[in-house]
């Protein structure tokens, strides 16, 4: 066996050899390391209340064009662009729809994780139609309100400024919900290019909500006489409550592992900060969203209307672009993938990403799958 050993020891190339010196020192720069990480840990953790207090976020330079009530439509523009009213740029202008729960900055979390600066970089014009906070007072607040007054008055003040009449719009979430059903309504004025991000559309296909929200458990009616506008913690509670582990616990477990991830750390106070940054909403709007759609599913069964219009989704002829994401929680990738058997577009594409809800467009991965996916898309259709 000696032999054996020592033959091996010699066959061996000397570059082979692990001295205990070389040993040691990785054994010692490996220690350094978690000792460096310990450090960073405890300096992160004492600095975390003072950092989800002063985080910034939506920083991409804007300017309130139009306002009506609580809603208000910016113009965005980098920092080295005056930004003028009467400024034109080439492409015909992109306009996002937001969802009515949340607030946008999502879009503009943070200067590096932007898709509105990416878009401004990419060489687009992007209006953001904000909705604002409603109060007390804007409970008896409407869908006609929002989609046959202030978009179709945020558009006009759009086409003024930039001398264009065609546009684009980019709906997320229930904000593509909004942006399919004003479309639709508006058959003769519908946006050249319509860009849904997880838009939720068939709502018998949706998550627990379909179960909690079905009439014979959920009084709609009570709830909303009761209290005329929908809080925000009421609201932020329903959605945390589809992954309670993983909104309560695992959040913050995850954090506590990274501490000492300075990039990891303030990418979780800014989104931390959405996340429970949400606003109330409207209490006509709530009833209307869970009687319509989620109890009776009228957009998909085309028995919706809106003022004197009715909505059919066979209206919709603007080339599509919508976009799933395919571990979203918060609307099922089955839930939108019927759009775009429903509509008259002869451009339409459907695209499946790897991501959540959030992270779509928030996420380490959105600056490589989805920002590119839409600039590429819309290109092509916005000379």
């Amino acid at each position: 066996m000696q032999l054996k050993m020592e033959k091996d020891m010699t066959a061996a190339k000397p570059d082979e050899w692990l001295s205990l010196t070389e040993i040691q020192e990785s054994y010692y720069n490996k220690f350094m390391e978690q000792v460096s990480h310990g450090e960073r840990k405890l300096l992160n953790a004492l600095e975390l209340t003072e950092k989800i207090n002063s985080v910034q976020v939506g920083t991409t330079p804007r300017e309130r064009v139009w306002f009506r009530n609580k809603a208000s439509l910016y113009r965005y523009h980098l920092a080295k662009d005056s930004g003028t009213l009467g400024q034109t740029r080439p492409r015909i202008p992109l306009l996002i729809i937001y969802a009515l729960i949340n607030k946008p900055y999502i879009l503009d979390l943070r200067p590096n994780s932007s898709f509105i600066s990416y878009m401004l970089q990419r060489g687009f014009d992007v209006f953001l139609l904000d909705w604002g906070t409603p109060g007390v007072e804007d409970g008896e607040m409407n869908l006609e309100n929002y989609l046959l007054e202030y978009i179709p008055r945020a558009i006009g003040k759009m086409r003024q400024i930039t001398g264009q009449n065609e546009f684009s719009m980019l709906g997320y979430c229930m904000g593509g919900t909004m942006s399919v059903i004003y479309a639709a309504a508006h058959h003769n004025d519908q946006p050249k290019n319509l860009i849904l991000l997880a838009a939720p559309i068939d709502f018998e296909k949706s998550n627990t909500f379909s179960l909690w929200l079905q009439e014979q458990y959920f009084n709609v009616d009570l709830l909303v006489d009761g209290l005329g506008i929908i809080p925000a913690d009421l609201i932020d509670y329903g959605t945390k409550m589809l992954k309670p582990f993983q909104n309560y616990v695992q959040n913050y477990l995850d954090l506590h592992g990274k501490l000492w991830d300075d990039h990891y750390v303030e990418s979780w106070v800014a989104m931390n900060k959405w996340v429970n940054d949400g606003i109330p909403m409207a209490g006509e709007i709530f009833r209307r969203w869970v009687k319509d759609f989620y109890q009776n599913n009228k957009l998909v069964k085309g028995k919706l209307t809106l003022g004197n219009k009715h909505v059919s989704l066979s209206n919709l002829n603007c080339s599509l672009l919508s976009i799933i994401a395919d571990r979203d929680h918060l609307v099922p990738p089955d839930m939108t993938k019927t759009l775009v058997n429903m509509v008259s577009s002869e451009d339409k594409t459907q695209h499946i990403i790897s991501a959540g809800h959030v992270g779509m467009v928030a996420g380490r991965g959105a600056v490589t799958q989805l920002w590119p996916l839409i600039a590429n898309w819309l290109e092509q259709r916005s000379a």
